[in-house]
């Protein structure tokens, strides 16, 4: 204290290098008739990772895999179209669940990664239909999705005042459930959007040598409406919610972000100022916070996440060119969720 030299802590610090080397070929066959069109595809990946420590230590992580996918579309004489679909993908870990460096998170938790994290696969099963009313659709899915390896973050006692919380790779999940949206035109100048989803949840694994589960009832749903007031103002209102669900090793509660925009368009609709006020709370509701509790045989640790509320932003864009009806560019893997 009081001089600029700083210390190093060698159990909380250290350098990595992480590299990741994905190869893949894919095939796709696509048909289209008049009545039932479909798409089958596969890809096959190979995965080279290698996490490298200043120390010395590595660790590698080699494997292939196949990425089968599949869809089909039937529209029947009654205005009803069919569908199913079958999909397998991959969700990549993040360096920094893998940083096998101690950091402290706060002054009651201290963190560290799994550098053998597997990745979690997916595979999703489907089944519904769409129906469509003049202006208006209905769509309803029956759906089954299964991850190998989720990636779960867990905790277990460091010492009497602190827990130690790492991320490790639980057994399997299960979700099964059913997802329905109804999207409407009641007037030229008002679209109203409702969907969600409800589905029963279950994961399961080898948590600090105990075997753990959870289960939980879950839903989720999403309201959106628009108005045009004049042909160059528009409003926008949405709102969002997921409920509580279990965990390997407790609970998140409910989580729900109620937003408004307002959009002037100017110049022949290429320029518009848009006023958003995200995150709507002025004190009467929880709005965009979360709690997370985790509990074991000898601890219990919940923590309440308040994200900004009332975030109120205006912004002003401008299309030069009609270039971004044209383009088109490829989502990356890395880091991306279902929601």
């Amino acid at each position: 204290m009081g001089t600029d030299d700083f210390v190093q802590r060698p159990e909380y610090g250290g350098d990595i290098d992480l590299t990741r080397k994905i190869h893949s070929v894919f095939t796709q066959y696509n048909k289209t008739g008049e009545k039932l069109s479909y798409s089958a595809g596969l890809r096959l990946e190979h995965t080279d990772r290698l996490l490298e420590e200043a120390k010395g230590d590595n660790y590698a992580y080699k494997q292939w895999d196949l990425f089968p996918t599949f869809s089909a579309l039937y529209k029947a004489e009654n205005g009803y179209e069919w569908k199913a679909a079958y999909s397998r993908r991959i969700e990549r870990t993040k360096t920094s669940m893998m940083n096998p460096f101690m950091a402290r998170r706060h002054s009651e938790v201290l963190e560290e990664g799994d550098t053998e994290l597997r990745p979690e696969f997916i595979d999703a099963v489907e089944v519904g239909f769409v129906k469509s009313f003049g202006k208006n659709s209905l769509f309803a899915n029956a759906f089954y999705r299964h991850t190998a390896n989720p990636i779960s973050r867990v905790n277990s006692v460091y010492n009497d005042i602190i827990l130690y919380r790492t991320y490790t790779n639980a057994k399997a999940s299960d979700a099964y459930g059913l997802e329905a949206g109804l999207d409407l035109n009641p007037v030229k100048w008002w679209k109203l959007y409702f969907g969600g989803t409800l589905y029963q949840y279950a994961v399961k694994g080898n948590i600090f040598d105990e075997e753990l589960k959870g289960n939980s009832l879950n839903y989720s749903f999403n309201i959106n409406t628009h108005f045009k007031i004049t042909p160059t103002w528009t409003t926008e209102l949405n709102f969002n919610y997921l409920s509580r669900t279990e965990t390997v090793q407790g609970e998140d509660t409910q989580l729900f972000v109620p937003n408004l925009s307002v959009r002037k368009s100017v110049f022949n609709n290429r320029g518009a100022f848009t006023l958003q006020w995200a995150s709507i709370s002025m004190g009467l509701w929880d709005a965009n916070q979360q709690r997370l509790t985790t509990r074991g045989r000898d601890f219990y640790a919940s923590t309440n996440y308040i994200n900004e509320v009332d975030k109120i932003s205006l912004s002003f864009s401008y299309k030069i060119n009609e270039l971004g009806k044209v383009l088109k560019f490829s989502k990356s893997e890395f880091g991306e969720k279902e929601f």
